[in-house]
């Protein structure tokens, strides 16, 4: 009887012990808030300018100490956007750089460098207006600030001017451009790398090709349907493009499932992502958020965002890479391809057909850090409902107040739940998160029939 009790209590702690599949954090939370988009910029541009900043400062509060990369998205033209802030007056970008740990720069041109001298979408040739130099000004104070940038490419097949995307030419071309960005700017400490906005505007456009993932050919990208988290096709549609496109990171959005305290979906993503070698950066954006009475909203999302990121021991994916130095000269390597005239950067491998192949000089590798994420606990006023969902992990308790997301300031609780990744062998399938058998469910079995023999006896 005393071995039947014994074996009882190792069955039940069995039980509740929480499957807990190993899982990479978040590498950062990145804001897509353009407060030019909002109500309030058009009749109060410095007013306007200031709410933003508010709650960038707010934000930088809560996510500076959890370890998590803080980045915003903007437009090129806020280094000629002047705001008075405080009594200090200076560019709208220098006030957001000195605040954020990263901005990712929207600089919306269809070339890298030069003028624009294209042939394929005959618009505005021979505009100087290039993507680096959109990008000069920032890139350069941050390097001289310790921070970072990330350049950005618009691939809207449909977005006019025509100019402003690369989803008029074609991905040969693309490519070429993302190589001379690095070429460029691989000797400033600033520099991130390169993304594009956005994947399913980015798989549209042809010809169809692949590239090895190598140090000098990755790129971040922006993926805005959240219903990859939750649908096996569209997720392993995801993976199967990033897999042959040298995706370094993706910025999904989350809103919804974070606020609904829906994070296994989340959790069991990120796994399947550290499983294909990518990294992700929780990402959400809405340009009423800049007004003061959506703040506290936005703060509790982060709160969720870092409660969620700290129950999670496993750093970001990062792959090994070191700055290397590019030659001024093209490689003379093959590429897959019906034209007269290819695209190859140093170390890249690309298949496909074009009719109208582009030369440039080798791509630069990128410094990726891995980011180490505190433990800290983030507390404000407020409650928090704590759920569970599939199988419980032990998480830090965050209360938050939030607004209501637009409108009138509120107080009120954002549900948070504690759900974490499920385990299982198709990692590539696990968008729907549901709960396989861990080591724990297999011991638990083997126990049972233990203690039932046990008992027998």
């Amino acid at each position: 009887m005393e071995r039947s009790i014994i074996l009882s209590f190792i069955v039940v702690f069995a039980i509740i012990l929480p499957v807990y599949s190993i899982v990479q954090k978040p590498k950062g939370i990145h804001w897509d808030i353009e407060p030019y988009g909002s109500s309030c910029w058009a009749s109060d541009q410095n007013g306007c300018a200031n709410q933003y900043l508010d709650l960038l400062e707010k934000l930088k509060a809560v996510i500076e100490p959890s370890g998590l990369l803080f980045t915003v998205d903007v437009p090129f033209w806020f280094d000629e956007t002047i705001v008075t802030r405080n009594t200090v007056t200076k560019p709208m970008s220098e006030f957001v750089q000195d605040i954020v740990d990263r901005i990712a720069i929207m600089a919306y041109r269809d070339w890298a460098s030069g003028a624009r001298n294209l042939t394929t979408v005959p618009d505005k040739n021979g505009r100087t207006d290039s993507q680096e130099w959109a990008s000069d000004t920032e890139i350069a104070y941050a390097s001289a600030h310790g921070k970072k940038v990330i350049i950005l490419s618009e691939t809207n097949p449909a977005i006019d001017p025509s100019f402003i995307s690369y989803g008029y030419e074609s991905t040969t071309y693309l490519e070429s451009q993302q190589a001379e960005l690095k070429r460029y700017y691989a000797s400033q400490s600033s520099f991130d790398g390169v993304g594009i906005h956005w994947l399913t505007d980015w798989q549209g456009m042809t010809p169809s090709y692949t590239l090895s993932k190598t140090c000098d050919n990755l790129k971040d990208v922006f993926e805005w349907n959240s219903n990859v988290f939750v649908d096996n096709d569209l997720q392993n549609a995801f993976f199967n493009f990033t897999d042959t496109h040298a995706i370094r990171a993706v910025y999904i959005e989350a809103e919804n499932l974070m606020k609904t305290g829906q994070t296994n979906y989340i959790s069991a993503f990120l796994e399947a992502a550290n499983t294909h070698g990518i990294a992700v950066e929780l990402l959400y954006g809405n340009a009423e958020w800049t007004l003061t009475e959506n703040h506290d909203y936005v703060v509790g999302l982060a709160n969720l965002s870092i409660a969620f990121s700290n129950a999670i021991s496993t750093d970001p994916y990062a792959m090994n890479c070191t700055v290397s130095t590019a030659s001024s000269t093209t490689d003379a390597t093959t590429v897959d391809s019906t034209t007269t005239s290819s695209y190859q950067t140093t170390g890249d491998s690309i298949s496909g057909t074009t009719s109208n192949g582009y030369q440039t000089t080798g791509a630069m590798a990128t410094s990726t850090t891995a980011l180490t994420s505190s433990s800290t606990n983030l507390a404000t006023t407020g409650s928090v409902t704590s759920s569970t969902s599939q199988v419980t992990t032990a998480t830090n308790a965050v209360s938050t107040t939030s607004s209501t997301h637009f409108g009138s300031s509120s107080t009120g609780s954002i549900t948070s739940s504690t759900s974490h990744a499920t385990t299982g062998t198709d990692k590539e399938s696990t968008s729907n998160a549901s709960v396989c058998f861990s080591v724990n469910v297999w011991i638990t079995i083997f126990l049972t029939i233990v203690l039932l023999c046990s008992i027998r006896i």
